[in-house]
């Protein structure tokens, strides 16, 4: 089997391949999404006390990463990005282990992730439980997302690390590919059902590591996935109730919710984020209002406490992606209008007009 395709915007013509790479490489610089990003402070505990287990002093790290033991302790808090960041390169550097993400990742069992991971454990199906990790993975861990894709008799399970640091987006993509490996074999008893680890460029480079690492084959593609084989889709675990799931669900759309709400510009952002992932083919409000776990009113309501809206949001993307398309490429207008989810280039040209009172012929001519 070849390795997993992504399912983002994939057009026939090379040109516009050649623009979709050029704005994956870009659009860091155009959306900084890291830096509201929040990570349930357990994880860091837990990787302190992995630490400490093995032998490695840690004060010197907490206190370079802006943390303390109180910080670690208490068991519904969330760290910034601009703590748990320097936490996890510090300790890459403190253990000289590039991988240390999948010795951690071990550790991460069902009760380390809270309610979400009593809402995945108590679901009836896998693809329930799939479902339910992808729409609350943000109430533990802001810089992840997880999306499963039911094919034929396979459930993908299917990761992206939204860091922007190459370290970081390894750690956290190590992680979680071994912290769902070790569940699955936790709940199971061993690696039966898993048919391979899809891994993207990110850890391409280490491919043989982590074909010795895992017991099943480990297989290069453009996504970073775990491939079940979910012919039987039903779980059977000691907790497995459809009562217990709704109610641990309850909890999670609570904690995302106030998540939401008490983050300044965390919505937006998140907004943003999603609307990237697909340049192209720009996603709808209900479909973004879907991967953050609430209603299309509730965002709504969301946005407008933060004085946005999902069109304005959409605008804005678009403006700032054409506007830098036109001054640091040299594409036709066509083909930029055409990334950008404009069928017909005449209503690229009215909207542009209408950001930047020039044509976009008119705004590369200016340009300086």
């Amino acid at each position: 089997m070849q390795g997993l395709k992504s399912d983002r915007y994939q057009p026939e013509d090379p040109t516009i391949s050649e623009q979709q790479h050029w704005l994956a490489q870009h659009q860091d610089q155009l959306l900084q999404p890291n830096d509201d990003c929040l990570i349930a402070a357990n994880y860091a505990a837990l990787l302190q006390q992995y630490l400490a287990d093995n032998g490695w002093e840690t004060d010197q790290l907490l206190e370079s990463s802006g943390l303390n033991q109180a910080d670690l302790a208490c068991a519904n808090k969330h760290i910034s990005y601009q703590q748990y960041a320097p936490f996890i390169k510090g300790a890459i550097a403190l253990t000289n282990n590039p991988h240390l993400g999948l010795e951690f990742g071990k550790r991460l069992n069902i009760s380390t992730h809270g309610f979400l991971g009593y809402a995945v454990m108590s679901s009836t199906t896998l693809e329930k439980a799939a479902d339910m990790a992808g729409r609350y993975i943000s109430i533990r861990n802001q810089l992840m997302t997880i999306q499963p894709i039911r094919e034929a008799n396979r459930l993908i399970i299917q990761f992206s690390a939204n860091a922007t640091d190459h370290t970081i987006r390894r750690f956290e993509l190590e992680t979680s590919l071994t912290s769902l490996y070790s569940i699955w074999k936790e709940l199971f008893g061993n690696h039966k059902g898993i048919e391979t680890i899809c891994i993207s460029e990110t850890l391409a480079a280490d491919r043989d590591f982590y074909c010795a690492f895992f017991s099943v084959p480990v297989e290069i593609g453009d996504v970073d996935a775990i491939v079940i084989d979910a012919q039987t889709d039903t779980l059977h675990t000691r907790i497995t109730d459809e009562a217990l799931s709704a109610i641990a669900e309850q909890q999670c759309r609570g904690l995302l919710e106030s998540l939401q709400t008490d983050s300044q510009g965390s919505v937006t952002d998140k907004v943003r984020q999603w609307l990237l992932k697909s340049p192209g083919e720009f996603m709808s409000q209900a479909a973004v209002a879907d991967k953050l776990g609430v209603t299309s009113r509730t965002l709504n309501r969301q946005l407008a406490r933060e004085s946005s809206g999902f069109k304005q949001i959409t605008d804005e993307i678009k403006q700032t992606l054409a506007s830098q398309c036109l001054l640091k490429t040299q594409w036709p207008v066509e083909d930029i209008a055409h990334m950008l989810g404009y069928s017909d280039c005449a209503n690229f040209n009215r909207a542009f007009k209408r950001w930047f009172d020039k044509t976009p012929s008119q705004f590369r001519r200016s340009a300086p």
